[in-house]
């Protein structure tokens, strides 16, 4: 079953400069992939288009059976909430709220209502998974890196999404918490037979993905 479906993909950002063209990309459902390149070769760009955060000029990105390339930007960010997870480098926490709000910010998002006591406690089942039970209550500015990266995590995965995708998820942490960051989060999709798509320089890592997209073949020129 495929999860994600790009077809005569161009996009290019306003002014000029940087284009991206795919000419063709699949995802099968529960695949773990590793999407590899220098940088500037549009990595990132991929991610925001899966995402919906970008719109191409030309062509079609799919979601299961939506064509997220051809809906509004309310219902682009209604998808996202509800159907993928983002995980990225830069964590994006708020410093002004607890950890367990910070994972909970999805539902945040979707309005008051959404918070239901169903979902924190949900929330607090995955942060017990990984390992920051104890933690919840306090702000990102009070945790460590590694522990952020998790809070990140939880926040990406809360909302059982189908789609995950990470943007150079473990770029500022030591091997030795990458690695088990990484152990929790590939666990994480395994249980919930997530489909996801990996952003990184590490080649290392690359053996732990079911494949490799590198953008220097995937792409062609614009």
């Amino acid at each position: 079953m495929t999860a994600v479906a790009v077809d005569d993909l161009t996009f290019r950002y306003a002014g000029g400069g940087f284009a991206l063209r795919v000419p063709q990309l699949r995802l099968r459902a529960g695949e773990k992939v590793a999407c590899i390149g220098p940088s500037g070769s549009g990595k990132t760009t991929l991610v925001n288009l899966l995402a919906g955060v970008a719109v191409p000029e030309r062509g079609e990105v799919r979601l299961d059976d939506v064509a997220v390339s051809r809906l509004d930007d309310a219902a682009r960010r209604a998808l996202r909430r509800s159907r993928v997870g983002l995980l990225f480098q830069e964590l994006e926490l708020l410093d002004y709220l607890s950890a367990l709000d910070n994972i909970l910010l999805p539902f945040h998002l979707a309005g008051r209502r959404a918070v239901t006591p169903e979902r924190r406690a949900s929330a607090r089942a995955l942060a017990e998974s990984v390992g920051i039970a104890g933690l919840l209550a306090r702000r990102p500015q009070q945790l460590s890196q590694g522990e952020r990266q998790r809070v990140a995590m939880c926040r990406a995965l809360v909302t059982e999404p189908g789609l995950l995708l990470c943007d150079e998820p473990t770029g500022n942490l030591d091997p030795t918490t990458a690695n088990s960051v990484l152990d929790l989060l590939f666990a994480e999709v395994a249980r919930r037979g997530a489909t996801l798509l990996m952003v990184t320089h590490d080649h290392g890592l690359l053996p732990r993905f079911d494949r490799v997209v590198d953008m220097a073949t995937l792409r062609v020129p614009a």
